[in-house]
């Protein structure tokens, strides 16, 4: 699972091309990052036509990856913006843990996901897709990074919290 002890490690990526997205799943996949370690967050435009082109390049199947993602509603988080993001135990853990700290300050109650969308915003807005990976360690969300930087044209952040109890 992601989060180990009190800490939460995320590496983000951000992606417009759905096969840029697919190959970057897959390898998460090979390195064994589980289905339930992955957030994809997203306008459901987004969703869709990454689905339908993951379809078109399969030549009609829906085998592809983002196939088996179920998605859950998370409002509007971005103003003007209604916000997808896949169902999982990486999602139920950033959504059951809204009280965070950074460093020796305590934040509001709603801080975690707008201050991890507020640098995702514009690419949201146009349509990008964001895959945020959960690490239980140091080197694992190092080795998330990597690859996440091997398959997106952007950059890749890292994000680390410490929950409150």
């Amino acid at each position: 699972m992601a989060i180990t002890g009190d800490k939460l490690r995320l590496a983000v990526g951000i992606f417009y091309e759905p096969p840029r997205l697919s190959r970057a799943i897959a390898e998460l996949f090979a390195e064994g990052v589980g289905a339930q370690d992955m957030c994809l967050v997203g306008m459901p435009s987004a969703f869709e036509a990454a689905r339908h082109d993951e379809i078109v390049a399969d030549g009609g199947q829906v085998a592809g990856v983002l196939a088996g993602f179920q998605l859950h509603n998370l409002g509007n988080l971005i103003d003007g913006c209604q916000l997808s993001a896949s169902s999982g135990a990486l999602l139920r853990t950033l959504l059951k843990h809204a009280k965070w700290s950074k460093g020796d300050q305590r934040v509001r109650t709603d801080w975690l996901w707008p201050e991890l969308c507020a640098r995702l915003t514009d690419h949201i807005r146009q349509g990008a897709l964001v895959l945020i990976v959960g690490a239980p360690t140091l080197s694992s969300q190092h080795q998330c990074s990597r690859t996440l930087l091997r398959h997106s044209a952007h950059t890749v952040q890292t994000h680390e919290f410490v929950a409150f109890s």
